[in-house]
């Protein structure tokens, strides 16, 4: 993975047009899609995040956008999830 200097595009999209919406949405469909088709390597063996390990291979790892991990099942990540996302909650006035 490497950084790539741009803009986030939730600054720019509602400004497009129908079609260069609909042709953004297509490319991030297709790489999503990509993504979903690659094998895991077998030390991937926990719900979480990815890391690269010493030796230069990709292990289980703590996700980018919740504390904690990886988790043993995908019942224990969901869990975790909801306690964060209930805990966040207790900072909203709407809430």
């Amino acid at each position: 993975m490497g950084f790539k200097r741009g803009v986030a595009m939730d600054q720019h999209f509602a400004s497009l047009s129908d079609s260069q919406k609909e042709h953004v949405l297509d490319q991030i469909a297709d790489i999503f899609s990509f993504i979903q088709r690659v094998p895991l390597p077998d030390n991937v063996k926990s719900y979480g995040g990815l890391t690269i390990c010493g030796d230069g291979g990709i292990v289980s790892g703590q996700m980018t956008t919740l504390e904690g991990g990886p988790w043993p099942t995908y019942v224990s990540l969901i869990r975790a999830k909801l306690a964060s996302q209930l805990q966040g909650s207790n900072g909203s006035s709407v809430l």
